[in-house]
């Protein structure tokens, strides 16, 4: 029998003890917030905090969620009437935890590229004076751009065209608060300088820039919560038949969940959701909480992703039951990246390793790698010159999950992006910075360190979206090269044996 498909209409026939379903006063509320990204994380952290606070009467809002295009996810979202089901499974105070929940606070999907009129017109909603966003580290960039006469390519552009058209729409008067989820140290500092360099390139009057200081609010914040998003067929089927309906926008994510934002507890006043939850914290200084989380969970993951795939793994569940890579993740968590931090935070890097070994969560390696490159430079790079600054040597195992990094981003061009292949097995590199990856492998020769290590300096020096310079660290390019040709010589599995022991032995 096949199940019908997640919408209003059914949801009057699902069973309340199965699965905890939105009132429909829930269904009703008017539109509070813009949202741009469309992914998993915000719909399993955003949007969740939000519907949690409407099943209580605390927010009464819903969210306009923005796609850049047409995208299937788009369509599908639009099809379930903004609906889908979100299964956090985990541990919680020594007890396991499965909930499902439909999730309602979205009121209709967006595609820029196809409907920036209907999204202009969202922001000319005096009700509607919350923008949050996820575009990954990719996305907050400044592409200076005519913001007039076409829909602008960049997030910063689309958040300026945005602005401006609210500032026109009011005088002046209606403000808007802005709240990045981007992983980008200072997200909301950073994104009004861009909004101000974009307003400038577009000469916009001398008033909007006042509007901007005095009624636009740029927040920086910092979001943790493991989302591995749509489970495997197999486990998405199996919750489908478990629930009574089909559900291809089906969510999952862990139990825990922590939203920092800079600010004072006044903000939850204008933003109700924002005081209903212990996993949101307001207060004046976020950075403790950020530079734990960057470093320690975001680049624990970024600096193991390419060790687990060229181990043959496909999830962080299976790395962590895998006991030579386990054991590689742990080690360069606690005896490299918590060390080189200022605050050394033991005690939160083993709730982490607690975290991914959660068997629930199935996240995927390849979803960890969108948007590699980005994630490599924002959580990581620092990692390197403060280990260096304070031990004066390159973090091995830190150096050799770079170089597996390296060997992951050996791709070529194809028909639709770029490809790359590891002993018969191909994958897909989702990378705007994929083109400098693949010009790299085509100078780089693995039968010689010298000139090896000669190519990667260029490549560190030359290519424009590392916002460091590796080669101030002494001998870095030196190890990266020698890594990289074991790698292709011995296999990642017997590089880190061999690194394992040489360290259990120094």
């Amino acid at each position: 029998m096949k199940l019908e498909i997640l919408s209003r209409k059914l949801l009057h026939s699902l069973d309340p003890a199965k699965i905890t379903l939105p009132t429909e006063e829930q269904l009703s509320y008017p539109e509070k917030v813009l949202q741009f990204g469309t992914g998993a994380f915000l719909r399993a952290f955003v949007e969740d905090f939000i519907d949690r606070a409407n099943r209580i009467g605390k927010f009464k809002g819903r969210v306009v969620m923005v796609g850049s295009t047409g995208s299937a996810r788009t369509e599908l979202l639009k099809k379930q009437e903004g609906l889908y089901t979100l299964r956090v499974e985990g541990i919680c105070q020594g007890e396991a935890v499965v909930e499902n929940r439909v999730i309602s606070s979205i009121s209709r999907v967006l595609s820029a590229q196809d409907e920036w009129d209907q999204v202009l017109a969202c922001v000319r909603n005096p009700a509607l004076n919350l923008i949050v966003s996820n575009t990954t580290e990719a996305g907050i960039r400044l592409q200076k751009e005519n913001i007039y006469t076409h829909l602008p390519v960049s997030f910063p552009g689309k958040l300026t065209a945005c602005l401006w058209e609210r500032y026109k729409a009011f005088d002046g008067e209606e403000g808007m608060t802005i709240l990045p989820c981007e992983l980008v140290v200072n997200n909301g500092t950073l994104l009004k300088s861009m909004v101000i360099e974009q307003a400038r390139f577009n000469h916009l009057e001398e008033g909007f820039f006042e509007w901007l200081r005095e009624k636009v609010s740029f927040r920086n914040t910092l979001v943790d919560r493991i989302v591995p998003g749509t489970p495997d067929s197999i486990k998405k089927e199996a919750v489908w038949k478990e629930l009574g309906y089909q559900d291809e926008m089906l969510n999952v994510a862990e139990v825990y969940r922590l939203w920092a934002i800079e600010g004072s507890e006044s903000l939850s006043d204008k933003f109700p959701f924002l005081a209903v939850d212990p996993g949101i914290i307001l207060q004046g200084d976020i950075s403790s909480f950020r530079e734990r989380k960057l470093r320690i969970l975001n680049g624990g993951h970024t600096i193991s992703v390419a060790v687990g795939f060229l181990a043959h793994l496909k999830t962080v569940s299976d790395c962590l039951e895998d006991a030579l890579i386990s054991e590689f993740i742990s080690t360069v968590i606690l005896n490299e990246i918590v060390p080189a931090l200022e605050n050394e935070e033991a005690d939160f890097a083993l709730e982490v390793l607690d975290r991914f070994r959660n068997p629930h969560l199935n996240h995927h390696l390849l979803s960890i790698a969108l948007q590699y490159s980005s994630k490599m430079e924002s959580r990581n790079a620092e990692t390197f010159f403060k280990y260096f600054a304070k031990f004066q040597r390159v973090p091995s195992l830190m150096t050799l999950g770079f170089a597996a990094f390296m060997y992951f981003m050996r791709v070529k061009p194809c028909e639709v992006g770029f490809m790359g292949c590891y002993q018969g097995v191909e994958y897909e590199v989702e990378d705007q910075n994929a083109k400098y990856f693949s010009d790299f492998w085509k100078d780089a020769s693995l039968s010689s360190t010298e000139e090896l290590r000669a190519v990667l300096a260029k490549f560190f020096e030359e290519s424009p979206f590392w916002k460091v310079n590796f080669n101030a660290i002494p001998n870095f390019s030196d190890s990266v090269a020698e890594f990289l040709i074991k790698v292709d010589q011995l296999g990642v599995r017997k590089l880190i044996e061999l690194e394992l022991t040489k360290l259990k032995g120094s």
